[in-house]
């Protein structure tokens, strides 16, 4: 419960502090009581016979660095999709399935990225891997920042999705084989669960900082909002005419 409140309050704290401001007695209580709860977990996991958490799997490098990685692969790759999707399909005006079919190299770059981090593994090990698709993460992001009113999919799209793809793909697998392969028999289940769930929580506040981003900063001059209301028109039901 403690935990679990921690939680929910850290992101509580950080999703409405754009709103409230962060030096507001709202944010600042929040996030006071975030890691109170937090603080307390620790504590009775350190006392007790039997803890949820055993807390020597953190003292592992391979852990604490795999989940590093694939945290940071998780949030990259959230919040890119998001841009993404809103540039795509505000902007540019593609139609959800235009968009699909054209962001598939993305998943099929992911593919060939993670087959070439598991050929790379048993002779590098992991930190070569994961450094490559870091990069590859890093280089696709900086190519997608050229996306603009006026691009268009070849010149402004693919190339990012192309190599962010490859990155993706290389972090992911490297990330979790050096967080996984480390870990005893005993506590492989509460590695493997950890492992699993901070990319979806922390994804999921990256993708609502990204929101708010580009909702101040993506705002299309009116000639490209009267092209994407053109493309996509308002959607009108037809009214019955009494009998």
């Amino acid at each position: 419960m403690a935990l679990t409140g921690g939680l929910t309050l850290l992101c509580l704290a950080i999703v409405r502090a754009p709103e409230a401001g962060w030096a507001s007695a709202t944010t600042f209580g929040t996030l006071v009581a975030a890691v109170a709860l937090v603080a307390a977990f620790v504590l009775v996991e350190t006392r007790t016979a039997a803890p949820l958490i055993p807390l020597r799997i953190f003292r592992g490098r391979g852990l604490t660095g795999g989940n590093l990685v694939v945290l940071l692969a998780g949030m990259a790759a959230w919040g890119t999709g998001l841009a993404v999707s809103s540039y795509a399909q505000g902007v540019l005006g593609y139609s959800p399935l235009v968009y699909g079919v054209g962001t598939s190299v993305l998943t099929v770059m992911a593919i060939v990225g993670s087959f070439a981090a598991q050929a790379l593994l048993p002779r590098s090990g992991p930190r070569l891997a994961a450094a490559g698709g870091a990069l590859l993460l890093c280089a696709g992001d900086l190519v997608l920042t050229r996306m603009s009113p006026g691009g268009g999919y070849l010149a402004d799209l693919f190339p990012g999705l192309f190599i962010f793809g490859a990155g993706l793909g290389a972090s992911t697998v490297a990330g979790s084989v050096a967080a996984l392969s480390g870990a005893s028999a005993e506590d492989a289940r509460v590695a493997s669960g950890h492992h699993g769930a901070d990319p979806r929580a922390v994804g999921g506040l990256r993708v609502r900082r990204r929101t708010r981003r580009t909702r101040r900063a993506d705002r299309p001059d009116p000639a490209t909002r009267e092209r994407v209301r053109r493309t996509h028109p308002p959607l009108t039901v037809p009214r019955r005419s009494p009998r």
